[in-house]
């Protein structure tokens, strides 16, 4: 049913993330659904701060949608074009609070 499907885990990253790497998502029935591609590594300002990034293009294989992300080691998204958002604070966290 389309209840089982919309709760089904989409791989969004494939670790490490290193340039022309490629890779597809499919929903529960098996049919694909993403396709990943790390386009480019480059250095990306926002107002959380300067970040090394690996720059991601995600198209919806059933729409045709494109959207861009920057990912940051050890931070995560940085940075999204389609629609644009970026990181806006960053905080290393040393040790957990009770």
């Amino acid at each position: 049913t389309a209840d089982e499907t919309s709760d089904s885990p989409i791989l969004t990253l494939r670790l490490p993330l290193r340039l022309g790497l490629r890779w597809e998502t499919a929903d529960a029935r098996g049919v694909p659904f993403y396709e990943f591609h790390v386009t480019a590594l480059e250095e990306v300002v926002v107002p959380a701060g300067r970040f090394d990034t690996a720059r991601v293009q995600q198209v919806n294989l059933r729409t045709g949608e494109v959207a861009e992300r920057w990912y940051a080691e050890d931070v995560g998204q940085v940075q999204r074009a389609n629609p644009a958002s970026v990181l806006l604070r960053y905080a290393l966290v040393t040790e957990a609070t009770p």
